[in-house]
């Protein structure tokens, strides 16, 4: 009976014994913190605007087994580093998968932090009846990044091209208008106005003439023009050149513009009197004398001289046209019926009959 309670007393202490070496096995096991297998990585260009992807790493116990995060949890976050590897910090705010470099990077070296926290419990400690546990946080670190470079600057790109508006016209004013330019940094524009022959090829830039407009001049006839308008940033120059004018024409009238002024006729052109008209009252007779050119310009300040034949008298002296090309004189009639005036006109500085002088004879009635 006695050795009976003993084989029983015996038995009870060797599964208590098992007991506490299976509770001790285990208690080891999740005590155990994983090692980093593999660690995190980066991918992507160094270059400031570019987005840079961390990848992580792979943290396994000793059986081989993954900590999934039921037990690990892990957290990133991304550091700047000196050229040296020197004055790592974190990057405030930027704990995510993703780091897009700005102009603060440039320079610098950037690495991808993977942290890893883990409880971390030992035996079972009998005398007070509790497990002891700490929190142990570990991390694994991304090889750095070659220096980061500046973001590479490149010309203006530029969308449609400029346009030109206005009459292709000796004397008139052209005007142009800017494409849509985009690109880096600050970009400066300016425009070239050119002349090309009258099929449009050999052209050549008009020393000088820079800027959104342009007057057409004489040498400008019977060529074609375009502006190139340039866009310059710090990656360099680019240009975007218009469509051609039509054939430039000499100067004529228009709509818009029937007179010219006296100083602009010049030979091979010439002065023409073409018109009279007279009004009368009583004995008061107002002649008036228009003056144009070979080209149908009125003319504006030249000067005129009105010579009646007979039956008028008055001042003859000249006058000059007034701004739609006419010059105005007022002779009192000494008689009735039929008289010539001799009409002359002639630009300031030139004698009569010389230059780009001209005359006629008119007839008039007098009543």
């Amino acid at each position: 009976m006695r050795y009976l309670c003993r084989r029983a007393r015996t038995r009870t202490l060797v599964v208590a014994l098992a007991a506490v070496a299976a509770l001790v096995v285990a208690s080891g096991a999740n005590a155990e913190f994983p090692y980093m297998n593999v660690g995190p990585s980066i991918q992507g260009t160094p270059q400031e605007g570019q987005t840079l992807s961390g990848q992580t790493g792979l943290w396994l116990y000793t059986n081989g087994l993954k900590c999934e995060s039921n037990e690990c949890r892990y957290t990133y976050s991304w550091q700047r580093c000196n050229a040296d590897i020197s004055g790592c910090a974190d990057i405030p705010g930027q704990t995510g998968f993703s780091y897009t470099l700005t102009a603060e990077d440039v320079g610098k070296r950037l690495r991808f932090v993977e942290w890893v926290f883990k409880r971390d419990c030992g035996e079972w400690n009998y005398s007070t009846g509790q497990q002891e546990c700490q929190d142990v946080t570990r991390n694994g670190v991304s090889s750095p990044t070659a220096l980061v470079q500046a973001r590479p600057v490149t010309t203006p790109q530029v969308s449609g091209v400029p346009t030109v508006a206005g009459l292709a016209m000796e004397d008139e004013t052209l005007r142009a208008s800017g494409a849509t330019w985009t690109g880096p940094g600050t970009i400066t524009k300016q425009f070239y106005w050119q002349r090309c022959n009258i099929n449009g090829e050999g052209c050549v830039t008009i020393e000088g003439k820079v800027g959104p407009t342009y007057r057409i001049v004489a040498a400008d006839v019977g060529s074609r023009l375009r502006v190139v308008e340039t866009a310059t940033n710090e990656g360099g120059t680019a240009y975007s050149v218009s469509t051609q004018t039509n054939v430039v024409v000499e100067l004529k009238p228009t709509a818009s513009r029937p007179t010219i002024a006296a100083a602009r006729v010049t030979l091979p052109n010439r002065l023409i009197v073409d018109q009279i008209r007279t009004t009368q009252r009583g004995a008061n007779v107002t002649v008036r004398i228009r003056v144009s050119d070979t080209r149908g310009f009125r003319i504006v300040g030249i000067l005129v001289k009105a010579l009646p034949t007979s039956l008028l008298t008055g001042s003859t002296a000249e006058r000059a046209t007034d701004s739609t090309g006419w010059a105005t004189f007022t002779f009192r009639a000494t008689g009735t019926g039929r008289t010539f005036v001799y009409a002359s006109a002639r630009k300031k500085g030139e004698r009569a009959q010389s230059g780009v002088s001209s005359s006629n004879l008119f007839p008039l009635r007098v009543r």
